[in-house]
């Protein structure tokens, strides 16, 4: 029970609620779809039945997958889905899945950059909205990508925090409108994702999370921004 309290508090103190007017970064976890498996199972006769009512009875939406993009934290609702004010303006991010990340300290609580964990399994992929010539569409071109060899991150990727075999990243073009909103591809989520451990490790690094403040400090003949928390 202490477990799901914490999951359930979080999202007052750390989590974005996107409004009206901002721009967006959207996207939607799905099941992982066992169309194949599901096949095999009932070949035999007498199964399908029992096979129906198991599958009702299991079908979850992935929720509760803790992801980061741009300083802010969320999780993906009810639907699976996952929202973020968009702070880059070039429409490329990449999408890291992996379980830790390490903060690289500028001053006390202040993050310069995030580094991948060397030995920590990851994945990196590139989702590049292009707009084709002839055909007068935009779509999204999703591909892998090389991990850094520094191991830092990007500062316009969107971190999912889980183990990379337990997600499936459709590569490949897909149709998309033009919009100043990133609608990404659907991604998909296998079964086995461990939230409560995933929840905890989030919360370890909360601190690190906060609203930025600016401050405007008036010099001779221009005004400097200080920046703080």
């Amino acid at each position: 029970m202490k477990f799901r309290h914490l999951v359930l508090i979080l999202p007052h103190f750390l989590f974005y609620q996107s409004g009206q007017a901002d721009p967006v970064i959207s996207l939607f976890i799905r099941p992982y779809p066992q169309a194949h498996a599901t096949t095999q199972k009932i070949k035999k006769v007498g199964k399908i039945a029992r096979h129906t009512i198991e599958g009702i009875a299991d079908y979850q939406i992935p929720a509760g997958i803790f992801s980061t993009y741009a300083g802010y934290l969320n999780i993906s609702d009810l639907d699976g889905q996952i929202v973020f004010p968009r702070k880059h303006a070039k429409p490329v991010i990449q999408l890291i899945i992996t379980t830790r990340i390490t903060p690289i300290l500028m001053f006390e609580k202040t993050v310069h950059h995030w580094e991948l964990v060397p030995g920590v399994p990851a994945q990196m992929y590139t989702f590049e909205q292009t707009f084709n010539e002839g055909t007068k569409t935009f779509y999204w071109d999703v591909y892998p990508a090389q991990l850094p060899e520094d191991n830092i991150i990007p500062l316009s990727a969107l971190i999912i925090f889980a183990k990379p075999r337990y997600f499936y990243v459709p590569t490949g073009i897909t149709i998309t409108d033009d919009s100043p909103n990133f609608i990404l591809p659907t991604i998909y989520a296998r079964k086995g994702i461990k939230i409560t451990n995933n929840a905890l490790y989030v919360f370890n690094l909360s601190h690190f999370f906060g609203q930025v403040y600016y401050r405007y400090k008036k010099q001779s003949k221009r005004y400097e921004i200080l920046v703080h928390d």
